[in-house]
């Protein structure tokens, strides 16, 4: 078998071209009306000027978000505070995300089994085109698999 790292690097540089495609391809679409996109941007960006998890930023009181958990929230707001409130921010963040998951693959499988079968799922997970599908958009999906995967 050729250089493990070398195959691993390799796995990892699909993904972030993957990544790199799907952020060309949504672009065009990310001003279009996404309810749930424009929710995370909202709650992100109400996090960072009130410190507070709620819709309602501008509410004199105090309303509680009901609908989603703070976590990808504040995930959002981290890239807004550190990169600019910017789309492009998020889902070059979550091409990052994408290469973490698949090395995260990689780990798990040399956990349970061997190097080729870890190196296996790495590529398995870098060529799965949902994950940078949905992290070109400023949805949950691709962060919660990556939470949940390194728990």
């Amino acid at each position: 078998m050729p250089n493990r790292r070398l195959v691993l690097g390799a796995i990892v540089l699909v993904a972030l071209a993957q990544a790199a495609f799907f952020i060309g391809y949504q672009q065009p679409d990310w001003d279009r009306a996404w309810t749930d996109q424009g929710g995370y941007q909202m709650l992100a960006r109400g996090i960072i000027r009130t410190g507070e998890f709620t819709r309602y930023a501008d509410a004199p009181e105090f309303v509680a978000e009901a609908l989603r958990t703070p976590g990808y929230p504040l995930f959002v707001a981290a890239v807004y505070t550190l990169f600019g409130d910017s789309h492009m921010a998020v889902a070059v963040v979550q091409a990052a995300v994408f290469a973490a998951l698949c090395l995260l693959a990689y780990l798990i499988g040399l956990e349970v089994a061997t190097a080729r079968v870890a190196l296996t799922a790495a590529a398995a997970t870098a060529l799965y085109p949902m994950f940078p599908y949905f992290g070109a958009l400023v949805l949950t999906e691709l962060w919660t698999t990556f939470v949940l995967t390194a728990g």
